[in-house]
């Protein structure tokens, strides 16, 4: 366990001095394990775990297994993360929002699990715009989106203040902030390490500026969740006070006292906040507001001319379920399954840089269609016959890279599959398996 920095436990205690002592204590022991489990596999979570109350989806697990080395988790069956920024489960449920054509944004969303856990809330009523600016963490962004099968997100890699040009165009936008990461020192040592008073009063401040420029992209109607993993007033109640002064409105969301959240509702605004000797997760906090007024709102539509348009090939018969429509992208030849219409998205690209428009399902070489990972990883629009399923010892070969042991199906081309959930493409020639699963992505451990 890390060490807790000086200035840090005395004001936790200043802070916290009715159960500060139960707190520190909690920031010493072994953090809890949790996982999100992808309603859209079929897949049930296996061993003496529960429930986690205020999530649907939500796992808490006895003992922390190997993830690495379980097929399921390379196959987007279930995500690792943290059971207490699932509360925003909790408060996605709770608004009151129209059934259909939403649009969200996720404004700092790698490495992805509060996108995903959007992504399966949000299901196919509209569109998630994940976006994370640093070019590392959107690639491991890119790589969770596609193997959970979020047909119904879009990535860019954009600076917050470049998206305030499209307006007052979303209907949720979630500011999961760069914080000071106090809630995470028990998981995290460099965060510890890192951790100053100056620290997080330039969080503080670089979180204010990120706010003002997302105030911008709330529709009319429409909320802004502001969330952290830290315990910082500056971070936190101050920043929340703040956006109520700038005209949004605190939003209160009913939560069972039962859950062990604190629930704070002060002057200014409404939060959740989770400690670790009170719930069985890390530390997190979020705050809920309306924006009841404004400039108005605009929509992400109206320009057809750009990168993005309908795509005009012969459709891949006998890959893609009824109703699935695809796009081309200017000077790619990958054809996207995407949430939304070219419009939409060359609306979008205005602002934003589009680094994976919707699910990449293929392309054509010839009068071959070759079917891309991310086809695999999309169980509702898949319609692929050829399936083989491997053993988990054999699973872990082909995610090696290797031809999984054993007999060799008959010539052609073929999803491998372990407890029938997809983990990727393979060929048969009859004689041989070439493996076509995406060399970046291979286990490496032993």
């Amino acid at each position: 366990m890390p060490s807790l920095p000086a200035a840090f436990t005395e004001r936790i205690r200043l802070q916290f001095h009715g159960d500060a002592d139960a707190m520190l204590s909690a920031l010493q022991q072994v953090p809890p394990a949790s996982v999100l489990v992808n309603p859209v596999k079929s897949f049930r979570w296996q061993g003496a775990d529960r429930a986690i109350p205020w999530c649907p989806w939500g796992r808490l697990l006895a003992a922390r297994p190997s993830f690495a080395l379980d097929p399921l988790w390379h196959a987007g069956a279930y995500y690792v993360q943290e059971s207490s920024s699932m509360v925003l489960s909790h408060v996605l449920h709770a608004l009151p929002l129209p059934g259909r054509g939403l649009a969200l944004l996720d404004a700092c969303a790698a490495p992805g699990g509060k996108t995903l856990l959007t992504s399966s809330w949000l299901g196919d009523r509209g569109m998630l715009v994940s976006n994370e600016v640093h070019p590392h963490r959107n690639a491991v962004l890119r790589e969770n989106v596609l193997k959970w099968g979020a047909g119904n997100t879009v990535v860019t890699r954009s600076e917050v203040g470049q998206l305030k040009a499209l307006g007052p165009c979303f209907d949720v936008v979630i500011a999961d902030a760069p914080c000071s990461g106090e809630g995470m020192f028990r998981k995290d040592e460099k965060a510890a390490a890192e951790w100053s008073p100056a620290h997080v009063a330039g969080c503080a401040r670089r979180q204010q500026q990120m706010l003002s420029d997302l105030i911008a992209l709330v529709a009319d109607g429409g909320w802004l969740i502001y969330s952290t993993c830290t315990y910082a007033p500056e971070e936190n109640e101050h920043n929340a006070r703040w956006l109520a002064r700038q005209g949004l409105v605190p939003w209160v969301v009913e939560t069972p006292a039962s859950w062990g959240l604190d629930i704070m509702h002060e002057a200014g605004f409404f939060a959740l906040r989770c400690r670790p000797h009170r719930v069985p997760g890390e530390g997190f906090f979020i705050s809920v507001f309306r924006k009841e007024t404004g400039s108005g709102s605009v929509t992400l539509a109206g320009t057809r001319n750009g990168v993005f348009s309908a795509c005009r090939d012969a459709r891949p018969d006998g890959w893609l379920g009824s109703g699935v429509q695809l796009l081309s992208v200017k000077g790619d030849t990958l054809r996207y399954a995407a949430p939304v219409g070219a419009e939409v998205l060359n609306t979008l690209a205005s602002c934003a840089h589009i680094v994976q428009p919707g699910t990449p399902v293929g392309e054509w070489k010839g009068n071959d269609w070759i079917p891309h990972h991310g086809l695999a990883m999309q169980p509702g629009i898949l319609n692929v016959t050829r399936q083989l399923d491997l053993d988990e010892d054999r699973a872990r070969q082909f995610l090696r890279g290797l031809p999984p042991e054993g007999e060799i199906p008959e010539e052609g081309l073929w999803l491998a599959t372990c407890r029938g959930i997809a983990l990727g493409w393979m060929k048969s020639t009859g004689s041989r398996i070439n493996n076509y699963y995406p060399k970046a992505w291979r286990l490496r451990s032993a």
